[in-house]
């Protein structure tokens, strides 16, 4: 027992006690000691996990309200505002049930309730929009954009039930300047509630939404100046009627130089696709505009020109939709453009 006590030397344990090698194992990194991802991967990670009802819900509402304004564009050439006598109390019938045979009873009453209809319609799929949001999307700037757009639809709806009740031509003419805003808004919103939205975003800094942010404004006053010129169209005095247009087409020249050098900055930049995009839809308007204007009638609407003329309005709605949704993916350089997070901007559109 003593030889087995004896040390080997000074700091060795007893033979009893057999040594090892000690051996240290890997250490396997857990989730928070994962290395850094690229952005690109983290946004694509919450995309995965993001629901796709709400983004459907939302694009189908602004799906329907592209419906809806090509109704209410045909309204207003047509001068069918008045073709259904009240609201929600239509002739007697509460709104959704009108009777068919009232309905389709003359072109003008067919377009008139087929727009308040489809405005029904767009409402309940903003209602759903809000239920999907709240329930499946977490992301904390959702609720708002949604919650937002029911809140202009149901203002939209309003207005024009004002119209109808006051029987307001300035009523009227609010309720179509506030249609693009609303649909802008829309467009907006399916955007957002995207789960790609994060990887959409652009990595363009302040000056270009300082920039594109300008545009949009002087986009959608160009819109409003075109609504005033066309609740203006057959009842005004020729002279006052041409103030008008040379109003809108003047800055309608400013606008479309603006855009086209827009889209060619955005090309430059990365945004090949968004600055083709831009360019194709302002040549567009512009080319609708002046086939309505060269088939102007002062006596009656023309088939021609009707439609022309209410291509060109969801024309100005799409663009306007189009460049506000540029101004949304543009963000401050070095700041996340999300407080849910992003990827940090590093391009500048100048």
């Amino acid at each position: 027992m003593a030889e087995e006590a004896a040390l080997s030397g000074p700091f060795q344990l007893p033979s009893r006690y057999p040594t090892r090698p000690m051996t240290l194992s890997p250490i396997r990194p857990t989730a928070a000691a994962k290395p850094n991802r690229p952005v690109e991967s983290a946004a694509a990670e919450v995309a995965g996990a993001v629901s796709n009802w709400p983004f459907q819900l939302a694009r189908a509402t602004a799906v329907a309200t592209v419906l809806l304004i090509l109704f209410g564009g045909s309204v207003t050439t047509m001068g069918a505002g008045m073709a259904v006598d009240g609201w929600w109390d239509a002739e007697g019938h509460f709104l959704p049930f009108f009777p068919l045979d009232k309905w389709f009873r003359d072109l003008g009453t067919f377009v008139e309730h087929s727009h308040r209809q489809v405005g029904i319609l767009v409402g309940l799929l903003a209602i759903a929009t809000v239920l999907a949001t709240w329930r499946l999307d977490r992301r904390a700037s959702s609720n708002r954009w949604a919650l937002a757009a029911l809140v202009a639809i149901v203002a939209q709806g309003t207005l024009g039930g004002v119209r109808v009740l006051e029987n307001s031509e300035d009523y009227a003419f609010i309720h179509g300047a506030f249609a693009q805003a609303v649909f802008a808004l829309l467009a907006s919103t399916a955007r957002v509630l995207s789960p790609r939205w994060e990887t959409l975003r652009s990595r363009t800094g302040l000056p270009a939404r300082r920039l594109v942010t300008g545009v949009a404004i002087m986009v959608y006053i160009q819109v409003v100046l075109g609504c005033w010129y066309r609740h203006g169209l057959r009842p005004m005095p020729i002279g006052d009627l041409r103030l008008r247009l040379y109003v809108h087409v003047g800055l309608a020249v400013v606008v479309l130089c603006t855009l086209l050098w827009l889209g060619r900055r955005l090309s430059g930049a990365g945004l090949v696709r968004e600055g083709r995009r831009l360019m194709i839809l302002v040549l567009v308007q512009v080319g609708l505009g002046l086939g309505a204007w060269g088939h102007w009638e002062p006596e009656a609407v023309g088939l021609t020109e009707g439609t022309l003329t209410v291509l060109h309005v969801l024309g100005g709605a799409l663009l306007l939709a189009e460049i506000v949704g540029l101004a949304l993916r543009t963000a401050p350089a070095g700041e996340s453009p999300d407080a849910d997070g992003g990827a940090p901007a590093t391009e500048t559109v100048t």
